[in-house]
């Protein structure tokens, strides 16, 4: 497969039935230039044999790195370690994106021609107010959401920046 720009991160232990909601996500986003790398961290479930399987369908490319079991952030840890691309968003097992969102923190790391920059790193995180309707009962809800993206720079540095 062709380099990708980003790479999509998930930390796992015990996730097999969470996973296949983020897998859709993956699958159904407008712009497919990212890899989702999963670190298993030590999982007695089928967390194994469902990645394999979603593997096998070849409809997005998926790197499944197993290891014992250490904790989330040796499983963060070695996430950064083993990615291969400019930028790098963690996406934890019981969340998905939105179709646009890589194709929208791709056009972001354009405008500000974040690739070619090194020796950035920082963290910010973003709270929103989303008013919606659900169509069953059209009934207005409220909901804060929480999200942080985080983009690697400068591998040889190993620097995050996220907004």
């Amino acid at each position: 497969m062709s380099q990708k720009r980003l790479t999509v991160f998930t930390p796992a232990y015990n996730r097999e039935k969470l996973l296949k909601r983020l897998y859709d996500s993956l699958v159904n986003q407008t712009c497919k230039d990212f890899v989702w790398l999963i670190v298993d961290d030590g999982s007695t479930d089928n967390t194994r044999e469902l990645i394999k399987n979603l593997k096998a369908l070849n409809e997005i490319e998926i790197e499944y790195i197993y290891r014992e079991n250490g904790g989330k952030m040796r499983a963060h840890n070695d996430g950064v370690k083993n990615t291969k691309t400019p930028f790098f968003l963690c996406v934890d097992s019981d969340d998905y994106l939105v179709s646009d969102a890589v194709e929208t923190l791709l056009k972001v790391a354009d405008k500000y021609n974040l690739e070619k920059e090194s020796g950035l790193a920082g963290i910010i995180s973003h709270k929103v107010r989303i008013s919606f309707f659900r169509e069953s009962n059209l009934k207005r809800e409220l909901r804060e959401v929480h999200f942080t993206i985080c983009i690697l720079t400068g591998l040889r540095e190993k620097l995050r920046l996220c907004f």
